[in-house]
C-alpha cells in the first residue's frame, strides 16, 4: 500500500505530532508498505531522517503560493492509496477536503491541539478549530485515540464514527535500557540526575520541578537537573531557578535530536513529566521503554501509562483529571510538596528505582510498541480499501 501521512509539523522540530509522523512512516516502510510524509514545516537542509520521502510545502495565503500548496496536496493525495492526518487541526481540514477530492480513505490521529475543547480563546480562533476538529472528525474512516479523554471528546463530535483508542507506539527496539552508552558529559560525576525531556511552555509544568528543587536539594544534596527542550517560557523559568537560588543545580540543554536523546535517559535516575495537560506522551513512553523511574502528574494520558507505585510515581497537581493547556505558573505549596516527596523517594531509593524501570520496560513491549500497534493500524487501512 501507499500511505500519505500529513503532518502541519515535522522534524527537525520535535512534538508528539512530528515523532507520530516519523514512526508510522518507519513502521510502514520497513514492513513493505510505502508512506510519503507531506507537511508545511521547512527542512534543516539535511538528509530525511531513515530515508523517509517528504514533500514539504510551507504554508501561506498568498494566490500563487496557495495555489502551487493544493497543486502539490491534491497531486501527492491521488498518488496515495490512503490518506492519515495527523492532528485534526489545519492540515487535518485539508486533508479531508483532498480525501474527498481524490476519494481516497482518510484516517485520523488526535493530538492534544487538534482535539481539546479550547475556553478562553477569541470566538473567531474558536469557530475555525471547530470546523477544523470536527470537519476531520466526521469524515476519517477512522479516529485514532492515544488517550480516552481524547476518545470521549472524538465520540462527542461524531458519534456516528469509528473511534479506535491506541496508545501513542513507541520504537521499544531503539528505546532499549542500555547502561553502556557514554555517560554525557552535561551529566556532573557523581551527581544524581533529575531530567525531563519537555519544551519549555507553560502546560508542560518544568516551572513546577523548578519550584520543588529548593526542598529536593535540601534532602539530596547531589542532586542536578538536566532540562531538554527550549520554548517560550523558558526566560521566565531560568528567571524563577535564579529567584529560588538553583540555577546552579540546572543544565538548559536546549534542544536534541530525538536518535540523540538515549544517552541522556539512559543515566538519568528519575524522568519527570509535570504536565497540565497530556495524551499518551511519546516521549514518557519513549522514558518508559529505556527502563527508567517515572514521576508524572495524574493528568489526561499519563494515568494509562503508569500505574502508581508499580512502573512510576503519580502526582496529583489539579483538582482535575483532563488535560487544560490553560496551565497557571505556580502552584499551591502542597502541590509542589507533592512533586518533591515522589522524586525524592525514587533518587533515596535504587531498589524502587530499578523495579520501577524494570515494570516499565516489561509494560510498554506488553501494550506500546510498534510491534504490537503497527499491525492494527495496517489491518484498519485494509478494511478500508476492502470496503471501497
Amino acid at each position: 500500500m501507499k500511505i500519505g501521512i500529513l503532518s502541519d509539523d515535522y522534524l527537525p522540530a520535535l512534538g508528539g505530532a512530528e515523532l507520530y509522523a516519523y514512526n508510522l512512516a518507519k513502521f510502514l516502510n520497513e514492513n513493505g508498505h510505502e508512506a510519503t510524509i507531506f507537511t508545511f514545516a521547512p527542512s534543516d537542509g539535511g538528509p530525511e531522517r531513515s530515508g523517509i520521502k517528504v514533500v514539504r510545502v510551507p504554508w501561506s495565503w498568498k494566490p500563487a503560493k496557495y495555489f502551487h500548496f493544493w497543486k502539490m496536496l491534491l497531486g501527492f493525495a491521488k498518488e496515495q492509496d490512503i490518506l492519515h492526518t495527523i492532528d485534526s487541526y489545519k492540515i487535518g481540514f485539508y486533508s479531508t477536503l483532498a480525501s474527498m477530492l481524490k476519494r481516497k480513505p482518510l484516517f485520523n490521529t488526535t493530538e492534544g491541539r487538534g482535539i481539546l475543547d479550547l475556553p478562553g480563546e477569541n470566538w473567531k480562533f474558536k469557530m475555525v478549530h471547530d470546523m477544523y476538529r470536527a470537519s476531520t472528525l466526521k469524515r476519517a474512516y477512522a479516529n485514532i485515540h492515544a488517550c480516552w479523554e481524547f476518545d470521549r471528546i472524538g465520540k462527542r463530535i461524531a458519534p456516528k464514527n469509528r473511534h479506535v483508542y491506541m496508545p501513542n507506539p513507541v520504537d521499544d527496539i531503539f528505546f532499549k535500557t542500555d547502561s553502556s552508552l557514554a555517560r554525557p558529559s552535561d551529566y556532573p560525576q557523581g551527581k544524581k540526575i533529575i531530567l525531563t525531556v519537555r519544551r519549555l511552555v507553560p502546560k508542560n509544568g518544568i516551572q513546577y520541578l523548578v519550584r520543588a528543587l529548593p526542598e529536593i536539594r535540601r534532602r539530596i544534596p547531589e542532586v542536578h537537573y538536566l532540562a531538554i527542550g527550549t520554548g517560550r517560557a523558558e526566560e521566565a523559568i531560568k528567571k524563577l531557578a535564579v529567584d529560588l537560588g538553583v540555577a546552579d543545580i540546572i543544565t538548559f540543554k536546549g534542544a536534541v535530536k530525538n536518535e540523540e536523546l538515549r544517552p541522556y535517559i539512559s543515566h538519568a535516575d528519575v524522568v519527570v513529566f509535570p504536565s497540565s495537560a497530556e495524551a499518551t506522551s511519546l516521549a514518557c513512553t519513549e522514558v518508559l521503554a529505556s527502563g527508567k523511574a517515572v514521576v508524572a502528574s495524574s493528568i489526561g494520558g499519563y494515568p494509562e501509562l503508569i500505574e502508581d507505585g508499580k512502573n512510576g510515581l503519580l502526582v496529583k497537581l489539579f483538582d482535575r483529571e483532563d488535560s487544560d493547556y490553560d496551565a497557571p505558573f505556580d502552584l499551591p505549596q502542597e502541590r509542589i510538596d507533592l512533586i518533591t516527596e515522589a522524586v525524592c523517594k525514587i533518587l533515596g531509593d535504587d531498589a524502587l528505582r530499578a523495579d520501577l524501570g524494570r515494570n516499565a520496560r516489561e509494560r510498554i513491549e506488553k501494550e506500546f510498541s510498534w510491534r504490537v500497534n503497527g499491525p492494527k493500524i495496517v489491518a484498519l487501512y485494509r478494511e478500508s480499501l476492502a470496503g471501497k
